[in-house]
C-alpha cells in the first residue's frame, strides 16, 4: 500500500491515464481497420462497375460473349487485380488469377442475388476480400463478375500501427507519470512548507504563522484557516496567562494581609483578648475572601473546559428573585442603598437553581457596591415573547464609555478616580460579571450591558 499522498495521487493518475490511452488506442485501431477495409471494398465495387460497363460496351461493338469477357479481363486495370467472368450457368468465360497464379475460390459465390455482395475468404497467401456482382445483359441473359484483393497490405498497415502503439503508448504513459509525479510534488510543496513551519510552532512561538503561497486555492484556504486557529489559540493562551497573573496578584493580597496580621499579633508575647479577636477577625475575613475567590476561579476554569455540569430542574424563578432581592437589601441597608423588586406572581422555569441565584446575586451586589448612599437598585423580572428578562438597574455614577466594552472581562478594573471598578464585592477580583455572563450563556441566554451613564447602569439577562 502506498503511504504518501504524492504516491497515491500519482498511482491513480497513472491508472486512469493508462485506461484512457488503452481505450483511445483500441478505438483508433478499430477506426483505422474499418477505414482500410472500407477502402478495399470501395475499390472492389469500382472494379466491378467498370467491368460491367466494359463488358456491355464490348458486346455492343459486336464481339461475342467470350471475346467480350476476354477483352474485359485483359484490358481492365489494375492488371494485378484478379477478375473472373462467369456465364449464367456458372461456366468460366474469362479469368485473371491472383498474383503468383493463385485462383480465387469462387465456390458458393455464383448463387448470390443481384447486386454487389462482399465476403472475406482465405487463401494460401492469406485472407482475400472477394466481391461478386450479378449482371443482366440482354439478350444474352445474366453474367457473374467476381473480383478480389488480398488483405495482406491492410494487415501490414494495421500491424505497423499496432507496433507503433505498443512503443508510443508505454512511453507516453511513462512520461505522463513522471510529469504527474513532478506536478503533484510541486502542488504539495506548500503542504511540506506548512508542515515544517508547524513543527517549529510551540507554546512560546504562537505568533508564528504558516506560509500562504496562494490564498485563492484550497491549500491557501487551509493555511489561512490554520492561521486563524493559531490566532485564536494565541489569544486563549494570552488570556490564560493574564488570568493566572491577575489571579496570583489577587491571591497575594489576602495572603499578605493574613501573614501580616498573624505576624504583628505574635510579635508581642502578651496581648489583650480584644486584640486577638481583632486579628482573628481580619484573618477570618481574608480567609472568606480567599475561599470565594478560589471558588470563583475554579468555577470559571471548569466552565472554560466545559466540565461544569448543569443541574437543571423546575425552578420558581419569581421566588428565587425575591430571595436574591432580600439578600441584597441587607447589604444595601449597610451602605444606605434601597433595593426594590418587581417580580410577577408566578414564573416557572427549568434551570440550575444555584447558578441562577448566583447570577442574580452577582448583578445585585455589583449594583449595590457602585451605588452611592441614598441611591437605589431595582430588580425586575418580565416575560418577553418566549423568554424571561431579568433587569438590574442602579442609580450609580455609571461606567465610562471607554470601559464599557470590557465590563465582562475577568479581573478588569476601570481606570481613573471616577471609573467604576467592575469587581465582585467581597473578593475585589472582578469575577462577578464574568460569572454572571457565563451562567446566562450556559442557559442558552445572554447578559448585556444595556445602558450606563451618569444617571446609572442597567444590565439585562435574557433566559429563553
Amino acid at each position: 500500500m502506498i503511504d504518501s499522498v504524492r504516491g497515491r495521487l500519482t498511482a491513480w493518475y497513472a491508472v486512469i491515464l493508462a485506461l484512457t490511452l488503452t481505450v483511445v488506442a483500441a478505438g483508433a485501431y478499430g477506426l483505422m481497420a474499418r477505414a482500410l477495409n472500407a477502402r478495399v471494398d470501395d475499390s472492389l465495387r469500382a472494379t466491378l462497375e467498370a467491368a460491367g460497363a466494359l463488358l456491355a460496351a464490348e458486346r455492343t461493338e459486336g464481339e461475342n460473349i467470350r471475346q467480350a469477357a476476354a477483352s474485359v479481363v485483359e484490358e481492365l486495370p489494375p492488371r494485378d487485380q484478379p477478375l473472373v467472368v462467369f456465364d449464367g450457368s456458372g461456366r468460366v468465360l474469362a479469368e485473371r488469377p491472383l498474383a503468383g497464379g493463385a485462383r480465387l475460390d469462387t465456390s458458393g459465390l455464383l448463387s448470390r442475388p443481384d447486386g454487389v455482395s462482399l465476403q472475406t475468404a482465405s487463401s494460401r497467401h492469406g485472407p482475400v476480400r472477394i466481391a461478386v456482382r450479378r449482371l443482366a445483359l440482354p439478350p444474352d441473359g445474366s453474367y457473374v463478375l467476381v473480383t478480389g484483393e488480398s488483405l495482406h497490405a491492410v494487415d501490414e498497415e494495421l500491424e505497423l500501427l499496432g507496433q507503433a502503439m505498443l512503443i508510443t503508448l508505454p512511453l507516453a504513459l511513462g512520461l505522463a507519470v513522471v510529469g504527474g509525479w513532478l506536478l503533484v510534488s510541486r502542488s504539495l510543496r506548500p503542504i511540506s512548507a506548512m508542515c515544517e513551519r508547524a513543527r517549529q510552532i510551540g507554546e512560546g512561538s504562537l505568533q508564528e504563522r504558516l506560509p500562504v503561497a496562494n490564498p485563492r486555492d484550497e491549500l491557501g484556504t487551509l493555511a489561512l484557516t490554520f492561521n486563524e486557529l493559531l490566532t485564536r489559540l494565541a489569544a486563549a493562551f494570552d488570556r490564560q496567562r493574564q488570568f493566572m497573573a491577575e489571579a496570583s496578584h489577587e491571591l497575594r493580597t489576602p495572603v499578605s494581609i493574613v501573614q501580616t496580621a498573624a505576624s504583628m499579633t505574635l510579635e508581642r508575647r502578651h496581648r489583650e483578648g480584644e486584640e486577638y479577636r481583632e486579628a482573628l477577625g481580619i484573618i477570618a475575613d481574608q480567609a472568606r475572601r480567599l475561599g470565594r475567590l478560589v471558588d470563583d476561579m475554579f468555577l470559571l476554569a471548569r466552565a472554560d473546559v466545559g466540565q461544569y455540569p448543569l443541574r437543571p430542574r423546575a425552578v420558581d424563578l419569581d421566588e428565587l428573585m425575591r430571595e436574591a432581592a432580600r439578600a441584597a437589601a441587607v447589604l444595601g441597608r449597610q451602605r444606605g442603598v434601597k433595593v426594590t423588586a418587581d417580580v410577577p406572581p408566578e414564573a416557572p422555569y427549568e434551570g440550575d437553581e444555584d447558578l441562577l441565584r448566583r447570577m442574580v446575586l452577582n448583578l445585585l451586589e455589583n449594583a449595590v457596591a457602585h451605588t452611592p448612599e441614598g441611591g437605589g437598585v431595582r430588580l425586575e423580572l418580565s416575560r418577553q415573547g418566549g423568554a424571561y428578562v431579568v433587569t438590574v438597574a442602579d442609580s450609580g455614577t455609571g461606567i465610562p464609555a471607554a470601559e464599557q466594552p470590557r465590563v465582562f472581562d475577568r479581573f478588569h478594573r476601570g481606570e481613573g478616580a471616577s471609573a467604576r471598578t467592575v469587581k465582585h464585592p467581597g473578593t475585589g477580583a472582578g469575577l462577578g460579571l464574568a460569572i454572571a455572563r457565563w451562567v446566562a450563556e450556559a442557559h442558552q441566554g445572554r447578559l448585556e450591558l444595556v445602558r450606563s451613564d451618569e444617571t446609572g447602569t442597567t444590565f439585562t439577562a435574557t433566559l429563553p
